[in-house]
């Protein structure tokens, strides 16, 4: 299975020494470009830059682009979250009401 991933995770595992485990996971990472650049930023922890120096075979850096279902599903998503926020802010609400 390919999975996209944005620089946080791959970030933390690298620092964890525990990247490894994405390639048991996954067959292949595909980053866009900006991730690598992100990774190999003078701020970034000197074993984060080595590692994205020379990345290992099953990461790719490529072009992302977002397929019509997944902007669909990430539409649907944040109006899902944010009426699930309205209603916990409403219970929180009478929550200190009640107490």
């Amino acid at each position: 299975m390919t999975v996209v991933s944005d620089a946080s995770p791959l970030h933390y595992l690298v620092l964890i020494k525990a990247e490894h485990v994405l390639a048991q996971l996954f067959s292949e990472v595909v980053v866009p470009p900006a991730v690598l650049r992100e990774l190999s930023h003078e701020r970034a922890p000197e074993r984060v830059r080595h590692w994205a120096s020379d990345p290992p075979q099953w990461l790719r850096a490529e072009c992302v682009i977002a397929h019509p279902t997944a902007s669909l599903l990430h539409s649907r998503f944040r109006r899902f979250r944010s009426r699930s926020a309205r209603r916990l802010s409403r219970r929180s609400s009478i929550f200190r009401i009640a107490a």
